[in-house]
């Protein structure tokens, strides 16, 4: 809550960290930005339903309608909508530039968005996770182009990135401390018009090769896998005690 008196959050957050037995973190920036606790604590990652996402690389996932009469090249993206995180000079300059791409946005949308009325834009209202392989599957692109310049921005760990990797995708994000740990099979727009480039670079991508290669960095870190990795250090944790 805004109201809160920073002060009390901190001896609140300290407190809780002088207790804790073990300390996870679910976001890079915040983990090395830790300065107490630090041998109790833990970078826990996003983890991702590989299975779920696969099935759109495997081409056994049949395209949603809604997405299928959507002129292409088709962006896709996925997740919260807000005017404040979704980069809308970005997209404004894109209309400018390449206006035959389609963004598609699919979410919830809290107020209105200035890049609402161009034509080349287009928002989906929410779709439950069990059918968002259908849309990614008419995906050209996934992308990410938040506003990361934004301190909380910056902090964001973006699990529907792993989501788009998982699915074979061309994926093209802003700039995150999250994912440069990932940037090899990854395309990283550090600037608007970088961004606008390694989209036109991801239209024209062929072969699987990459694609497998994105699916491969993220195959292992299932939720089923950073589960056990918990359990085993709350075990140990356990055992000194």
């Amino acid at each position: 809550d805004h109201a809160t008196d920073p002060a009390l959050i901190r001896r609140l957050h300290e407190k809780a960290i002088d207790a804790a037995d073990l300390i996870f973190y679910s976001g890079r920036k915040l983990f090395t930005e830790a300065t107490r606790g630090c041998e109790r604590s833990h970078l826990l990652e996003q983890g991702v339903d590989f299975d779920h996402w696969r099935r759109v690389a495997e081409g056994v996932v049949k395209m949603a309608p809604e997405i299928e009469k959507i002129p292409r090249p088709r962006l896709g993206y996925f997740g919260a909508i807000e005017p404040w995180l979704v980069d809308q000079e970005l997209i404004k300059r894109a209309a400018r530039e390449r206006p035959d791409w389609q963004w598609v946005f699919i979410g919830n949308k809290s107020r209105g968005l200035e890049i609402e009325d161009l034509p080349n834009t287009h928002f989906l209202p929410p779709v439950a996770y069990a059918d968002l392989p259908a849309y990614a599957a008419g995906f050209d692109v996934c992308v990410l182009p938040w506003e990361t310049e934004q301190s909380f921005t910056s902090y964001g760990s973006a699990i529907k990135v792993r989501e788009y990797l998982a699915s074979g995708k061309p994926v093209v994000i802003s700039p995150l401390p999250e994912y440069e740990s990932m940037k090899d099979v990854l395309r990283i727009g550090r600037s608007r018009e970088q961004f606008l480039e390694l989209v036109d670079e991801a239209l024209r991508e062929q072969g699987t090769e990459l694609a497998q290669m994105r699916q491969a960095a993220v195959r292992a870190g299932t939720w089923d896998a950073r589960a056990e990795w918990v359990s085993d250090l709350i075990a140990q944790a356990l055992a000194t005690k």
